[in-house]
């Protein structure tokens, strides 16, 4: 599948950085859907056809770790690459803690973001898939590893100059 029939769903309060994003994402060759609020992307995730979400930590009413954490309660499976100013290793944990494939410190190159994406989109994880089955076992429980395979969460910053690290 070519970088241009893949979107990214970007989650940040910022309107600057939104519009910033979706014009580097098209110079990337990826489609890219912005969303302001983590409360709009939970309106439409169940139709959003995105290969990785990029979410803001800072969101407002609710953080882009308490978007991931709900999308996962929710049966929604995204790769994830969590974008924020502050770095903070407390955060940087949390986002690894809810499933986060990368960590972007703000600002960063169009080459990390490129590798952070591609990634993103390599952990196995498209096409979204929900959670809809249920086993006999484990009191009618999924291993969502079992189901989804697991992924070795990596941080990047502008300071690895687009190199990934574990």
């Amino acid at each position: 599948m070519s970088n241009q029939q893949k979107t990214i769903a970007v989650v940040d309060d910022d309107p600057e950085m939104r519009c910033a994003m979706r014009n580097l994402l098209s110079a990337l060759g990826y489609i890219g859907k912005t969303y302001d609020t983590a409360k709009t992307f939970l309106n439409c995730a169940s139709t959003c056809e995105a290969s990785c979400l990029m979410l803001d930590v800072q969101l407002g009413e609710m953080s882009g770790i308490e978007l991931a954490h709900r999308l996962a309660a929710d049966g929604f499976r995204f790769p994830i690459i969590f974008m924020t100013g502050l770095d903070d290793e407390i955060i940087r944990k949390q986002a690894v803690a809810a499933g986060g494939i990368a960590f972007l410190r703000k600002p960063f190159s169009a080459e990390t973001l490129a590798d952070a994406i591609t990634k993103a989109v390599d952990t196995g994880l498209w096409p979204r898939q929900t959670i809809t089955a249920q086993s006999s076992s484990q009191s009618g429980r999924i291993n969502a590893d079992k189901v989804f395979g697991t992924h070795s969460p990596v941080r990047l910053d502008q300071s690895l100059s687009g190199r990934l690290s574990t």
